[in-house]
């Protein structure tokens, strides 16, 4: 794939194939309608997606104007119905409308439980949220770092308590890539 090549020659990170193809999967078997990702990357993600299910709408939010700039020419020849955003994800998300079946976050992992929180009311019952990385490169593992990797391990590990602790989701932690946790929305609690 030509874009997986571009951004690896410009050092943009992408999902391994493994993480990709499953996501593809799980695209493909649900069928969401809508689709919102937090943190475009290279929109090598994005593509995934759409070709799990080419007649999803799909909201794509980058805060990197570099990535976002290039995504952007990638994908505007494509044929899918892709919404990429130019926005910081916090602040987007406050203000977001409509609901979501399927929700992808690849962003900055000490912010997953704040954009995590930001999307629990945008969901409809039976959605799914996944959230890549949580194991973040074995870091949550690690002992020996400098300050501000603990401070991010640390907010990364109450996300995973807060995933474990919230009775509106049943969530599964996956051994996939560099882990992913999947969790599907019950809806209200009763």
């Amino acid at each position: 794939m030509k874009m997986k090549e571009d951004a690896l020659r410009d050092k943009i990170p992408i999902l391994d194939d493994m993480t990709a193809r499953f996501l593809y999967a799980q695209v493909k078997i649900k069928k969401p309608k809508r689709i919102l990702e937090i943190g475009f990357g290279g929109g090598y993600s994005t593509l995934w997606m759409a070709l799990g299910n080419p007649q999803a709408e799909i909201t794509s939010i980058e805060k990197n104007r570099e990535r976002f700039e290039k995504g952007q020419e990638k994908l505007k020849t494509l044929p899918y119905n892709i919404n990429l955003l130019f926005e910081d994800a916090r602040v987007f998300l406050k203000d977001l409308d409509g609901r979501f079946d399927f929700v992808f976050i690849d962003a900055v992992k000490s912010q997953y439980l704040n954009y995590f929180q930001s999307i629990e009311n945008k969901l409809n019952p039976g959605s799914v949220v996944f959230a890549d990385n949580i194991f973040y490169r074995g870091k949550l593992f690690e002992e020996d770092m400098s300050p501000k990797k603990r401070k991010e391990v640390m907010k990364l590990k109450e996300f995973i308590k807060r995933l474990n602790e919230n009775k509106k989701f049943e969530t599964l932690f996956l051994p996939v890539g560099d882990g992913l946790s999947m969790s599907l929305y019950q809806g209200e609690e009763s």
